[in-house]
C-alpha cells in the first residue's frame, strides 16, 4: 500500500509539471503509460501481457472520464467558449480544478469497485488479452488524436478530426457486431456442449444399469442350474425327465458370448451392441486388451465407445447385399488408449472436402453430435479421433491418454 501512495505521489507531481509546460502534449502521454506501467510492475502481480492490457484499460478510461468531466465542468462553470480554452481554465490553479479532480478520482474509484466484480483479466487467455491490448491501444491513440485536432484552430484539422470520430464510431459498431456473431457462437456450442455432456450421463446411466442387470441375471442362472441339477438328482430313473433336463443346462441356458475384459464399462457397452448386432444380422468381433484400471471417466468412455459401434451398425443396416461385419480392437500401448473400430460401409462417407456426410433424414438435426462426441470426449482426455475410409471399410480410431 505504501509504494502505491509512493507511486500516485511521484505520478501527480510529473504530470503536473508536463501539464504546466504544455496543456496537451503527446510527451505527457507517453510519460503517462511509461510510468503507468512502471507502477504495475512494483504494485501488482501477473504477467507482462497482462499488466500492459490492465495498464492501457485504465490510462484509455481515465482520460475519457478526465477529458468529459474536465470539457463540462469549464463549459458550464467556467464558461469556456472552446475544448482548447476549457482545457486551459482546468489546468488553471483554483477551486474550479479542485472540484474536476476530486470527482474524476471519485468517478474513477467508483468505476473500479463497481467493475472489478464482473472483470477479471486473469481468466482471460493470452489470445484474448492481446486482441484487447491492441483495440484498447488503437482507440487510446485515436482518441488522443482527435482531441488534438479538435484543440487545432485549423479548420482541416477539425474535419479530419471529424472523420476520424466516425470512423472510430463504425469501428465501435463492427466491434460490437463481431462480438455478438462470437457469443451467438460460443452459446450455440455450449447447447451442444450441454447437450452431449447430458447424453452421456444418460449412457452411463444405462449402461451402469444394464451391468447390474447382467450381474443379477448371472447370479439368476448359477443358482438356475444348480436347482435343475438338484431337480434331475431327483428324478433319477426317469429317462424323459433326465434327458430334457440335461438339453436345458447344455443348450436353453449355456451362457451367450461375453466381454469380460475387467471394465465394467466397455463390457456392458460391447455386450450390449453384442446383441444389438446379433439381432440386426451384423458380425461383431472384439478384442480387447487393457492393462489395469482405466483412469477416464465413465461418461467419457460411454460417448467414445458407443458412438462408435452405433455409427458402425447404422452402417452395416445399410449394406444390402455384401458382408456386415464390425471389428473393434481396444488395447493399450504405453500412456495410451486406443479405440478401433473397423466397419463394413456401403460406401465412401466423405464428400469432396473430406467431410462426413450425412445420410440420416434430419440433416438440420442432432446427428453430428455422435462424431463429434467422440471427439469431445477424446480430446478432454488428451487424445485425437481419426476417420478415414479404404477398401470398402471405415475406420475410426479414438485415441486417449491414461496420464492423470
Amino acid at each position: 500500500m505504501s509504494l502505491l501512495f509512493l507511486f500516485a505521489a511521484v505520478y501527480t507531481v510529473i504530470i503536473s509539471l508536463l501539464n504546466a509546460w504544455q496543456a496537451f502534449s503527446f510527451v505527457t502521454i507517453t510519460v503517462a503509460c511509461i510510468l503507468f506501467f512502471l507502477g504495475s510492475m512494483l504494485t501488482s502481480t501477473g504477467g507482462l501481457l497482462l499488466r500492459c492490457t490492465a495498464e492501457m484499460l485504465t490510462v484509455f478510461f481515465f482520460n475519457i472520464i478526465d477529458y468529459i468531466l474536465g470539457y463540462g465542468l469549464a463549459l458550464i462553470l467556467g464558461r469556456a467558449t472552446d475544448i482548447y480554452q476549457g482545457f486551459e481554465i482546468m489546468l488553471r490553479p483554483g477551486w474550479l480544478r479542485i472540484i474536476f479532480i476530486l470527482g474524476a478520482k471519485v468517478i474513477q474509484v467508483a468505476a473500479y469497485l463497481l467493475l472489478r466484480r464482473f472483470i477479471d483479466m486473469r481468466r482471460l487467455n493470452n489470445r484474448a488479452l492481446a486482441v484487447l491490448f491492441t483495440v484498447t491501444t488503437v482507440a487510446y491513440i485515436l482518441m488522443s488524436s482527435v482531441m488534438a485536432m479538435i484543440m487545432s484552430e485549423s479548420k482541416l484539422i477539425l474535419q479530419i478530426a471529424v472523420i476520424l470520430s466516425l470512423c472510430f464510431i463504425m469501428l465501435a459498431i463492427i466491434a460490437v457486431i463481431v462480438s455478438v456473431v462470437i457469443n451467438n457462437r460460443y452459446q450455440e456450442k455450449k447447447r451442444q456442449s450441454d447437450l452431449m455432456q447430458l447424453t452421456n450421463r444418460m449412457l452411463e446411466k444405462n449402461y451402469a444399469d444394464m451391468q447390474a442387470r447382467q450381474e443379477t441375471v448371472h447370479r439368476q442362472m448359477h443358482d438356475f442350474k444348480n436347482h435343475l441339477r438338484t431337480i434331475n438328482g431327483l428324478v433319477k430313473g426317469n429317462e424323459e425327465a433326465e434327458k430334457y433336463i440335461d438339453e436345458l443346462l447344455q443348450t436353453s441356458y449355456a451362457q451367450a458370448r461375453e466381454c469380460r475384459c475387467g471394465n465394467s464399462v466397455i463390457d456392458a457397452i460391447i455386450n450390449c451392441k453384442l446383441a444389438e448386432a446379433q439381432e440386426r444380422g451384423i458380425t461383431m468381433n472384439y478384442h480387447i486388451s487393457v492393462e489395469g484400471p482405466v483412469p477416464v471417466a465413465a461418461v467419457d468412455l460411454c460417448a467414445i465407445l458407443s458412438n462408435q459401434l452405433d455409427n458402425a451398425i447404422e452402417a452395416c443396416e445399410k449394406i444390402i447385399d455384401g458382408s456386415r461385419q464390425i471389428d473393434v480392437n481396444i488395447y493399450q500401448r504405453n500412456l495410451l488408449l486406443y479405440f478401433k473400430v473397423v466397419n463394413d460401409a456401403p460406401g465412401d462417407p466423405f464428400d469432396e472436402k473430406r467431410r462426413l456426410r450425412t445420410t440420416k433424414d434430419d440433416a438440420d438435426g442432432l446427428h453430428g453430435l455422435g462424431v463429434a462426441n467422440i471427439l469431445d470426449a477424446a480430446r478432454r482426455n488428451g487424445g485425437e479421433l481419426k476417420n478415414e475410409y479404404k477398401d470398402g471399410k471405415f475406420y475410426s480410431t479414438a485415441m486417449i491418454s491414461l496420464e492423470n
